[in-house]
């Protein structure tokens, strides 16, 4: 069997897998609804409540999640080959954080212009690649000074997004809910504002993907045969912009998912963009959707906002990943660990009242133990000494 029988055979796999999650999504729920009736409820021959129940909260935040899934994955697959990266990721470099404070600033500043929520956080997400670029810049780009960068201009943005919560506390509820990332009463309106985002970005990422094959061929010799290097980077990560910010202005601060899906599906297709691009997609959107079915029902009646479950789960995928793979050396294989851990750590600890009524089934050093060690670590000096070492 040859590479592309082998690859399609996985995307295939992967389409199971997504149709699946999607099947799952719909059929799960506190509301046991026999599988005749969510069919004929879909084709319009069925009426009454069950109806109401698919249609109207199940099967629209079902395609929301499957379309975020698409978005994010696509979008760090793009940046961590433009930025030549294998870290980059939409909510570590910062690209999520730019496009949050940008939405978060519009729900808290005008709760009546919703509609510019999605254009503006695809600014903010343009502004923050663009600071990125710059502060990494220095006789070209070096992977490390990129996450360092981006990682500072996440630590600012986030900075904003506590200051407006700050001044706007009357209205920070939904504000703090679309930062930890979740996909509660998301309905077809959040369809409709999504889609055409996600269609455009798909389009684009898909005609670049022989574009970013070249450019993993080095800048000289993508120069030599032809590609405007600096251009097409710039473009590229305006797509991987837009694909971000139309996620994360309808589900909030979503991570991890931009980092973790692309590298999975790369062990399995290989690092060609014409089938890698395609395969993050689908898989994206199967485990986005299979997510948010788990933490919207394993807990019921408690609803844990898929953000905080992803942070949990993140961890374990990541250690897979990385003792299994070859793309990451060692130097930049311990940024990986670490700021993973970290950031696991964050979503977790920061989000302790919002899954209070879950976390009593489990230790308190869980949460304890790991945050001080955490908080001490980078205290001490000996993160910025490591974060050192490994730009030295």
């Amino acid at each position: 069997m040859n590479d592309l029988s082998k690859r399609t055979i996985i995307i295939i796999l992967f389409a199971a897998l997504a149709f699946a999650g999607f099947i799952f999504s719909i059929v799960a729920g506190s509301v046991d609804i026999p599988l005749a009736e969510i069919w004929q409820s879909i084709n319009g021959t069925h009426g009454g409540v069950h109806e109401k129940i698919i249609m109207n909260i199940r099967l629209p935040r079902t395609v929301v999640a499957v379309l975020v899934g698409i978005n994010l994955s696509l979008s760090g697959a793009i940046l961590q080959a433009v930025m030549k990266n294998p870290l980059a990721d939409p909510h570590i470099i910062g690209i999520s954080s730019g496009a949050g404070l940008a939405g978060i600033a519009i729900l808290l500043m005008l709760p009546d212009e919703s509609w510019l929520v999605t254009p503006v956080a695809f600014l903010g997400a343009m502004a923050a690649a663009v600071c990125i670029y710059i502060l990494a810049w220095k006789n070209g780009i070096r992977p490390v000074r990129i996450i360092l960068a981006g990682v500072a201009v996440s630590a600012f943005l986030g900075a904003g997004i506590s200051a407006l919560m700050i001044f706007y506390s009357d209205r920070v509820h939904s504000a703090l809910m679309w930062m930890v990332g979740g996909l509660s009463a998301r309905s077809w309106p959040h369809v409709e504002m999504m889609w055409p985002y996600t269609f455009l970005g798909v389009i684009l990422a898909l005609i670049g993907a022989r574009s970013i094959n070249i450019l993993q061929l080095g800048d000289d010799i993508a120069k030599g045969l032809g590609l405007r290097v600096e251009l097409t980077r710039i473009l590229l990560t305006a797509v991987a912009a837009l694909l971000a910010a139309s996620a994360v202005s309808v589900v909030g601060l979503l991570g991890f998912v931009g980092l973790i899906v692309p590298h999975a599906a790369r062990l399995m297709v290989g690092t060609d963009y014409r089938f890698l691009l395609p395969a993050s997609a689908i898989l994206g959107a199967a485990v986005v959707t299979i997510s948010d079915t788990i933490a919207r029902v394993a807990f019921s009646p408690v609803e844990l906002p898929v953000g905080i479950l992803m942070a949990v789960s993140v961890l374990q995928v990541s250690g897979i990943l990385v003792t299994t793979s070859t793309f990451l050396d060692e130097k930049i294989h311990n940024i990986y660990v670490i700021d993973t851990l970290l950031g696991m750590l964050s979503s977790v600890v920061d989000n302790v009242p919002l899954v209070a009524g879950v976390m009593g089934m489990y230790p308190v050093e869980l949460i304890a133990e790991p945050s001080t060690y955490a908080a001490n670590f980078m205290v001490d000096g000996a993160f910025w000494e490591f974060l050192s070492y490994c730009a030295g």
